[in-house]
């Protein structure tokens, strides 16, 4: 965006719209000719492809010094793919199974290991009758330390729980970057 001037609806002018963090990006609603005077920003965090990177390394990082060859898959908020990596000598279902986990954490905002969990308290295991949901740990859920949720990893080629720890090195990685 070039050199815009955005003002404010207390009418003051401010002509840094746009200096957000490379996590943050910015919404301008237009109410319609009316209101041109006074747009609505609206600022939310989103899971950039740098931050999927990085997640995807230390993932993949993990992996390696366990010995594992894993899947790897990560998400924005909306369950839309951001950045797919499948180490070599990967099997077949992990290529379905590590977006599957990363779309039900997404859909969910929870770690398909506490949804399994919870499954196995409900006294006719709904869960498993909803369509794209997966009860094996490996998926979670990518939140801000202000508890925005901006995407998910999903992990699989190992065990349920070798899975999670690969998901958590991801996770942790971005640790920095979800803060502020």
């Amino acid at each position: 965006m070039q050199n815009s001037l955005f003002c404010h609806p207390s009418g003051t002018k401010d002509d840094n719209f746009g200096a957000f963090q490379v996590s943050r990006t910015a919404i301008l609603i237009d109410r319609g000719p009316s209101c041109h005077k006074h747009p609505i920003m609206i600022k939310a965090s989103v899971l950039s492809l740098a931050m999927a990177k990085k997640m995807a390394d230390a993932a993949e990082k993990k992996a390696l010094s366990l010995s594992l060859n894993i899947a790897i898959a990560i998400m924005d908020n909306h369950g839309n793919l951001k950045y797919f990596r499948r180490m070599d000598k990967n099997g077949f279902i992990s290529v379905r199974m590590a977006p599957l986990k990363a779309l039900t954490s997404a859909s969910m905002t929870e770690s398909t290991k506490a949804l399994a969990a919870r499954n196995e308290q409900l006294a006719n295991l709904s869960y498993l009758g909803i369509p794209g949901i997966a009860l094996l740990e490996g998926g979670l859920p990518v939140i801000t330390e202000s508890g925005e949720h901006i995407g998910s990893i999903g992990i699989s080629g190992a065990t349920p729980e070798l899975d999670g720890i690969c998901a958590a090195a991801g996770l942790l990685a971005i640790s920095e970057d979800l803060r502020g």
